[in-house]
């Protein structure tokens, strides 16, 4: 919770940063071969890149900050939501423009505190503006999701996500990674299993093969 006070506090302040070494970047494993570095931002696009969000960002573990238009975020539920992650580590920043998303996601990934950052963006990011956010993310140590809302561009994010919920005898969601700096690429067919289980888990199948 001091961690998300601080971060508010820095939306109203004007700071700088020092830049920290870090000797590596631990990745968040989602289950089977689905990784996501920290230090990095990945790029999610498809009808349910929201559930692929919440379920890294639940693996995470840490305070949360989600960045959109408010068209974007103003029906996030915190009923909704607490499956996932406890709304009251959360931080929603609502941006009035383009540059607003891009300048808060900079510092909230760059902010002490290795945060999980979500992105809501309405377009595709510039080579030049995903540099900018893959630094920031380097410095803080935490990870970003940019959710991309149209087609994806040439970008620097670590990996890029389509995320597409599939029905059928077994619901869940087919994950496939079309980008990957270090051989991610592949798809993964994703369920919950709940509702009757002993626990929830998070079930993968690899679909194809990297």
């Amino acid at each position: 919770m001091e961690q998300i006070e601080n971060m508010r506090n820095a939306f109203s302040e004007t700071s700088v940063s020092t830049v920290r070494a870090l000797p590596h970047f631990p990745g968040i494993d989602l289950g089977g071969a689905v990784r996501l570095r920290r230090g990095r931002i990945h790029e999610i696009v498809g009808a349910a890149a929201d559930i692929f969000a919440l379920l890294a960002v639940a693996e995470y573990g840490q305070d949360i900050v989600w960045i959109g238009l408010r068209r974007d975020i103003e029906t996030l539920s915190p009923a909704g939501l607490q499956d996932f992650a406890d709304p009251q580590r959360m931080l929603l920043v609502q941006g009035v423009s383009r540059g607003e998303l891009l300048w808060a996601t900079e510092q909230a990934l760059r902010a002490d505190g290795a945060f999980a950052v979500i992105l809501e963006m309405p377009d595709a990011l510039s080579l030049r503006e995903s540099r900018r956010l893959q630094l920031a993310a380097e410095e803080g140590g935490g990870f970003g999701l940019v959710r991309l809302h149209r087609a994806p561009a040439t970008s620097a994010a670590q990996t890029r996500w389509n995320c597409e919920a599939v029905g059928g005898e077994t619901s869940g969601w087919v994950w496939r990674c079309t980008k990957g700096k270090n051989g991610e690429v592949g798809c993964w067919k994703a369920s919950l299993v709940g509702d009757g289980h002993a626990e929830n888990t998070l079930h993968l199948v690899a679909t194809t093969a990297a």
